[in-house]
């Protein structure tokens, strides 16, 4: 007989609903997500597979039963790779690409399949797993308000109760202990120990027998652990923790590991506590709790005397120091002594293939490390090395996957030497071997734009994403290069879909803002700006963005202010100088905006910076000085030649240098002419040149 509590779905007044609950006791992680998509991939596939696809990750990562039932997701080295062959692990933000691969996907089945609307009432994400509560609120802000609505049932209760029994606490076992229930909860404490054991162990064995999907991530490990022989649980739970980790479910792997090393001390089974706490300690890295990950590292170095344990938590600490912690507490100095370390320790490896994979992937994490402090050469170096080593000593179809990553990184830092065409190289390698990998199209995107080849960049980018649609940083790269083409539109819809997947990407918030300002939506231009504030209050282009916005609305005491700010944050930042040199020059204070002018070419030379700098220079009757600035800016071409002519012309004719400054309005009307436009300042060229003398003008 099944006991299975699946999703329920319902009719009223036409409209489709579905309750899914939540509780992570049921299911682990993607308790609700799972179920939602149980009904939802049927469905739809039914109607078109296409419609499935571009979600198909997601579905197999949430709902692994279904993957016979889906297309074929793309399929990485990571993906292929099984056991100590999976060296590369999945970010954090893993989870969010795949609430959004999900939101859009029923979004989709809601238009599809239930034009008459869709309500999913989720229940009990006081108790569920961080995944679900992500998802819901994905869902929630990305649902189609004409078909879908997305709310919080908060119902504590089980809708369904255990098997039917007339005993409370029977209700209570049977429910995975998720009942909120007073009285059942109160029958099952005041069950002996042995009566409730012997519940469990039923429970826990008649669930194991079911099978039912996810239930090995929640309630049967839950109720062996609560069993006649707690230690059953523990295969659960490395299994579990196995695959959470996997697929980037850190709370749960957390959650996981650290009841399986409660079952199991170091001294009972050294092998496993080991395995179990390395999981530990990475997903606490993963999570950013570097600290607790720490001292985790610095227990099980007391507990443990093997070579392999000690070197993979010397390797956890130098990664920690070196990228992990937040900014100002990295420290590269620390992060070479424990990876020094660690690769001492790698070369007591008992096997020569141990020796060689171990040698090869300390060097490579040393790398990372020479890269941090800034030492690329001798980066490229150890990551030469390693490739050298596995290449030397192991079969070539061994650790395919960590021969990739190291190719990648030879590239990345290769591209970071400005060595494009050799980088490009390294890329088009990685894609030989892994070519379903949306990163290196990313990166091969980045040499490519670098060198030049902006349409090569372009299709890889698009590649990415297809890739990959929740791929925040593509996005924002590709809108970064329509925004160089003058393709604003296109820009805007780029910026619009990476705060749609990522509503705190800060750095896109900027741009779109920027964006905004420029077309004069001023309104949502401050609410980018005052959402990015608050997430980096300290983040000096925010401040300058919001100052330039001040600065369009009228308010320039506020506007200054902002100004201000954003140069005690950055004295460097020539935009500020730039802007704020506007701002005095429109104001009447020619002179306070030629100081600004001058810091900000002492920074960074332009030819806009140089224009402005000779109209202010203009004003403050320093004719001969604007006519430097507007010869250095024709000088770079990169300007708009007629109007600097026409402006050029206007400090040559104050300076009594007549035949030129006619010279440059007849080559300023010429070029208006080419352009088939009348010059704005036609008449003013014909007054200023009919007053000089005749003999000048020639």
């Amino acid at each position: 007989m099944t006991v299975r509590i699946p999703a329920r779905a319902g009719q009223l007044l036409g409209r489709h609903i579905i309750d899914l609950r939540g509780h992570r006791r049921l299911r682990g992680p993607y308790t609700a997500g799972g179920e939602l998509l149980r009904q939802v991939v049927p469905e739809l596939m039914g109607v078109d597979p296409a419609l499935v696809k571009p979600a198909s990750t997601a579905v197999v990562a949430i709902a692994p039963d279904l993957e016979a039932d889906v297309p074929i997701r793309p399929q990485t080295l990571t993906d292929l790779a099984r056991g100590d062959e999976r060296t590369r692990f999945y970010a954090i933000q893993r989870t969010r690409d795949l609430g959004f691969m999900v939101s859009e996907l029923v979004n989709v089945w809601a238009r599809t399949c239930h034009p008459e609307g869709v309500t999913l009432r989720f229940m009990e994400l006081a108790q569920a797993d961080p995944t679900d509560v992500q998802l819901f609120e994905t869902l929630r802000r990305r649902r189609d308000p004409a078909v879908m609505d997305v709310v919080d049932a908060d119902l504590d209760s089980s809708p369904v109760r255990g098997l039917g029994s007339q005993d409370p606490a029977q209700r209570y076992v049977g429910s995975d202990g998720t009942s909120s229930d007073p009285a059942e909860l109160a029958a099952y404490e005041s069950l002996d120990d042995a009566d409730r054991m012997r519940r469990h162990s039923e429970r826990g064995h008649l669930l194991i027998e079911l099978a039912e999907p996810g239930s090995q991530l929640g309630a049967i490990p839950y109720h062996l652990e609560r069993g006649e022989n707690p230690a059953e649980a523990v295969e659960w739970l490395v299994a579990g923790q196995n695959q959470a980790f996997r697929e980037g479910y850190y709370e749960a792997a957390l959650d996981l590991g650290r009841r399986g090393r409660a079952l199991l001390p170091y001294d009972q089974d050294p092998k496993t506590h080991n395995y179990l706490t390395k999981r530990v300690i990475g997903a606490l890295t993963y999570l950013s709790r570097c600290d607790e990950a720490m001292q985790v590292i610095d227990e099980h170095r007391r507990d443990t005397v093997e070579v392999a344990e000690q070197m993979n938590d010397a390797y956890m600490m130098a990664m920690i120091y070196t990228r992990h912690l937040e900014k100002d507490r990295l420290d590269q100095d620390k992060a070479l002594s424990w990876i020094n370390t660690a690769l001492a320790l790698a070369e007591g490896a008992p096997t020569p293939e141990r020796l060689a994979f171990y040698g090869a992937f300390m060097r490579n994490a040393r790398a990372l490390v020479e890269l941090h402090r800034g030492n690329l050469p001798g980066s490229l170096d150890l990551v030469n090395q390693a490739i050298e080593i596995l290449d030397e000593h192991l079969d070539p179809d061994q650790h395919q996957l960590h021969r990739t990553v190291l190719i990648n990184n030879r590239a990345r830092v290769l591209l970071g030497l400005k060595d494009y065409d050799g980088a490009i190289t390294a890329f088009n390698e990685v894609l030989t071997r892994d070519p379903e990998y949306d990163e290196p199209y990313f990166d091969r995107a980045v040499a490519l734009k670098a060198g030049g080849d902006i349409d090569g960049a372009l299709r890889d980018l698009d590649h990415a994403i297809e890739l990959s649609v929740a791929f925040t940083d593509a996005y924002y790269n590709r809108a970064d290069i329509r925004l160089d083409l003058g393709e604003e539109e296109a820009a805007l819809a780029d910026l619009d879909t990476v705060l749609d997947i990522d509503p705190d990407y800060v750095e896109a918030l900027l741009n779109r803002a920027a964006l905004l300002i420029g077309g004069g939506e001023l309104d949502a231009a401050a609410a980018d700006l005052d959402h990015g504030l608050s997430l980096r209050p300290g983040h000096a282009h925010l401040w300058s963005a919001k100052g330039l916005l001040l600065s369009e609305r009228g308010d320039e005491g506020a506007a200054l202010e902002c100004y201000a700010q954003a140069l005690a944050l950055d004295p460097e930042l020539v935009e500020v100088y730039g802007n704020r040199a506007v701002l005095h020059f429109t104001s009447g204070r020619a002179a306070e905006a030629v100081a600004d002018l001058d810091r900000a070419i002492a920074l960074t030379d332009t030819a806009m910076l140089r224009v402005n700098r000779g109209i202010g220079r203009h004003e403050l009757g320093d004719a001969e000085g604007a006519v430097g600035d507007f010869d250095a800016a024709l000088a770079s071409g990169d300007v708009d030649v007629a109007d600097v002519l026409f402006r050029r012309g206007l400090s040559l004719h104050e300076l009594g240098e007549h035949r030129r400054a006619v010279a440059d309005w007849n080559a300023h009307l010429r070029l208006a002419a080419e352009r088939g436009e009348v010059s704005e300042y036609a008449a003013e060229i014909a007054r200023l040149t009919a007053a000089v003398p005749a003999g000048d003008a020639r």
